[in-house]
């Protein structure tokens, strides 16, 4: 064999070997690829399941509200029949009739709580009764206050004369206290909304 054939055949087998190794590289970079394809996927597809997951959990915490009332948050547990989320709704055998149940009002444990306060969820006779009550109690106040008012000048007189003696000296101090009572009076403007509405023909 000559030289030059020699060469010739190491380089188409070097040409044969090279082409081997690029066919099996991209067969081994092919399934590789399909490999992380399926790993993108898969990570996709658990992404995907876990966020249905929490919007469902979301929708089943979602507040059921009763017939005839507003949202209430607060879980009683004296309640434990009613049902207070859609979740409790769909996955219990809670009865639905305990939607329709008419449900006591929770009263506040406020300190200034009183009878004549008027909450939104009373009816039209109770909000008249409590401005009734209200209205008998400030009379009330007021005439006990007009009684000590009276019996306060009627005591005063006699007060007076016997302390007239001291009073001259203090005169004018009582003097200018009264003249600062006198200013400050509560100023009025002329304001649109005060005057008289206008008539239509």
């Amino acid at each position: 064999m000559s030289r030059a054939q020699e060469i010739q055949e190491k380089l188409d087998l070097q040409a044969k070997l090279q082409l081997a190794l690029s066919n099996k590289s991209s067969k081994v970079a092919a399934w590789l690829e399909s490999s992380t394809d399926e790993t993108k996927d898969r990570s996709k597809e658990i992404e995907d399941a876990k966020e249905l997951e929490d919007s469902k959990n979301a929708f089943f915490n979602l507040p059921v509200v009763q017939i005839g009332s507003g949202l209430h948050f607060a879980y009683n547990e004296t309640s434990k029949d009613d049902i207070h989320t859609i979740g409790e709704f769909i996955n219990s055998d809670k009865k639905i009739s305990s939607l329709s149940k008419k449900k006591k009002r929770n009263e506040p444990t406020d300190v200034r709580n009183d009878i004549y306060r008027i909450a939104k969820d009373d009816t039209k006779a109770m909000v008249a009764l409590k401005r009734k009550m209200r209205h008998g109690q400030k009379m009330a106040l007021r005439q006990d206050l007009a009684e000590s008012v009276n019996k306060k000048t009627s005591v005063e007189p006699e007060s007076r004369n016997t302390s007239n003696a001291k009073n001259d000296a203090h005169s004018s101090s009582d003097d200018e206290a009264d003249m600062r009572n006198q200013k400050s009076t509560k100023k009025t403007f002329g304001l649109l909304f005060n005057g008289n509405k206008k008539r239509r023909k």
